[in-house]
């Protein structure tokens, strides 16, 4: 579950995505690439995890679970 967070959500430099898209649902984790869904813009921000709750407790849980350093 952590790599597959890594996978789905990292979306480089820090960026956690909060919505992600998936191109091919019959595909395994490991065979798609997922991508920042385009057309997600709340507020001047792209939708990615920023709040302290949320955001925060799910960039530990890569961290801790993952290869993500």
């Amino acid at each position: 579950m952590g790599d597959n967070s890594v996978k789905i959500f990292y979306d480089g430099e820090g960026h956690i995505r909060s919505v992600a898209g998936i191109p091919d649902i019959t595909k395994s984790v490991e065979e798609n690439d997922y991508y920042l869904v385009g057309e997600c813009e709340v507020f001047d921000n792209p939708c990615y995890l920023d709040d302290p709750y949320e955001g925060e407790l799910f960039a530990f849980m890569m961290t801790f679970f993952s290869s993500l350093s």
